[in-house]
């Protein structure tokens, strides 16, 4: 764990989450307003601001509950990370996700979003892997 500073932040994590409830919560109603903007057929545009509920709980829950695991795991394995650099460092990785919900918003294809987010998926992991790694 030489690459997590000894003094790990959580602003920047909590930011990088509220975008990520913010482009979770808007992508679906952006892409929406994008296809009954720029075809004729007729596409519902009505807001669904249940969205930013569920975007909410979705991230947050993520952002709390890994790094407890996380925490646990390495606590029975005998090693001594802290907290708060582990959610730090969980925390900075959800930024590939921002990416991810970028290109989700602006193409429909299925097969590309898949691979955008399985693309932000391993991103994230890498990101973990190289900053607890020895």
């Amino acid at each position: 764990m030489t690459r997590v500073s000894e003094k790990p932040d959580l602003y920047g994590p909590f930011w990088i989450c509220a975008v990520l409830v913010f482009m979770l919560s808007i992508s679906g109603n952006f892409l929406n307003l994008l296809l009954s903007q720029f075809t004729n057929a007729h596409v519902n545009t009505e807001y669904d601001f249940a969205k930013i509920g569920y975007a909410i709980s979705l991230v947050y829950s993520f952002f709390g509950l890994f790094p407890a695991v996380f925490i646990s795991v390495n606590k029975i394995l005998g090693s001594n990370i802290p907290v708060v650099a582990a959610a730090s460092v969980y925390g900075y990785s959800f930024i590939a996700y921002i990416g991810a919900c970028i290109i989700a918003a602006l193409i429909t294809s299925s097969l590309i979003r898949f691979i955008a987010v399985v693309a932000a998926f391993v991103h994230s992991v890498l990101f973990i892997l190289k900053n607890f790694s020895e």
